[in-house]
């Protein structure tokens, strides 16, 4: 979702105030992708003045925003840090008076990440569990939403980053049967809102209600979207990628559904050697396997007791998580939706959208969707 918005900020940068200097452009962003949120202000000054701008001053330094419409939507952004200023040039205005720039911050808990590593041996633990550990290691404790995961099974992080081991966790992780679970971040709901770090999976995305009703009807034309009454109206919609079946079969999935992976699986300990290919059984003919991609893995099945650890379980997971992650590339976007701001949606929210028809009926590309990327977006 792309929201443009029209709202009043107030916040500071770096805790400095500074003359002759306003804001062009405020962008925030969070992903299903990205473990962190995105802040990126544009601003220009007067330069020359008879204020010296030490901007190397506000590296590593805080950034706090609050946002409102006067409608009674409100926005807060806390805890970020600013870690990048770039694009900074002089403007043709006022003979070369004005400069522009543009500074980048981030929630604090992904620089944490960058100075930290980790090094445990967990067991028989369940992905969840080593998930709130990780989280802990970068101060997002309380700060998080992590939803349970199965199996239990022997990890060990050899001396690699908090949220790379969050990574790990992702690829093993089951709700169910179903192996999509991602780590993502969004910001707090709402003014004071906290933002959290969440832990959980598609499937569970799709369960429940939706969170909003956003509408289009053709015709509809000259619309005050500053009215609270026209906010769940779509501006701008488009479908960017309605089907990609060549990118399904890469990705392990036939025009059923089914799933076409293959798995070579190894024991050391030489108990088991196996080969699955999901759903179409071990069929194979003159060397050619029917089989969209097959994959290797070592598996501890059937000596587990022995080794004295957990099944390692990739028999239930490894083929099936690849075809899920395939649908949040930002080319299979599905829809893609310009609408009034809306700070009370955020990534991993399902929304539904309703596309009317002339005779008042639903058109059969309404439905429900999962936002998994959003963006606001507000230009002076």
């Amino acid at each position: 979702c792309a929201l443009p918005i029209l709202v009043r900020v107030t916040g500071s940068v770096g805790g400095k105030q500074w003359p002759d200097i306003t804001t062009k452009e405020l962008v925030l962003g969070e992903s299903l992708l990205n473990p962190g949120l995105m802040v990126s202000i544009t601003f220009q000054s007067m330069v020359y003045g008879d204020f010296n701008k030490v901007y190397m001053d506000l590296k590593n330094t805080d950034l706090s925003l609050n946002l409102y419409d006067g409608h009674g939507n409100r926005m807060s952004v806390s805890e970020m840090k600013i870690y990048r200023m770039d694009n900074r040039s002089m403007m043709p205005l006022n003979m070369g008076r004005t400069e522009e720039f543009t500074v980048h911050a981030t929630h604090f808990t992904l620089l944490e990440d960058a100075k930290h590593v980790m090094s445990k041996k967990w067991t028989c633990a369940t992905p969840d569990s080593i998930v709130r550990d990780a989280l802990q290691c970068v101060g997002a404790t309380g700060m998080n939403d992590v939803a349970p995961a199965q199996p239990a099974r022997d990890y060990m992080a050899e001396h690699i980053h908090p949220f790379q081991v969050i990574q790990q966790q992702c690829n093993v992780a089951l709700d169910g049967n179903d192996p999509s679970f991602v780590h993502y971040m969004t910001f707090g709901k709402g003014m004071g809102g906290q933002p959290t770090h969440h832990f959980k999976s598609l499937r569970s995305m799709k369960t429940g209600a939706a969170v909003k009703t956003f509408t289009f009807r053709p015709g509809e034309v000259n619309i005050n979207y500053n009215n609270p009454e026209n906010r769940n109206k779509v501006m701008v919609f488009e479908f960017p990628c309605m089907f990609d079946y060549l990118t399904d079969l890469l990705n392990g999935v036939n025009e059923t559904g089914v799933n076409i992976n293959g798995l070579l699986t190894f024991n050391p300990t030489g108990v088991d050697i196996g080969q699955f290919i999901s759903g179409l059984g071990n069929a194979m003919t003159g060397g050619c396997i029917p089989v969209a991609n097959m994959k290797q893995s070592v598996t501890n099945k059937g000596s587990s007791k022995q080794d004295y650890g957990c099944p390692t379980d990739v028999e239930s997971h490894l083929l099936t998580r690849q075809a899920r992650m395939a649908l949040l590339d930002r080319d299979k976007t599905a829809l893609r939706l310009t609408l009034p701001w809306t700070p009370d949606v955020h990534a991993g929210d399902k929304i539904q959208f309703d596309w009317w028809d002339n005779d008042f009926s639903l058109m059969p590309d309404s439905g429900e969707f999962i936002v998994a990327s959003l963006t606001h977006r507000s230009e002076e």
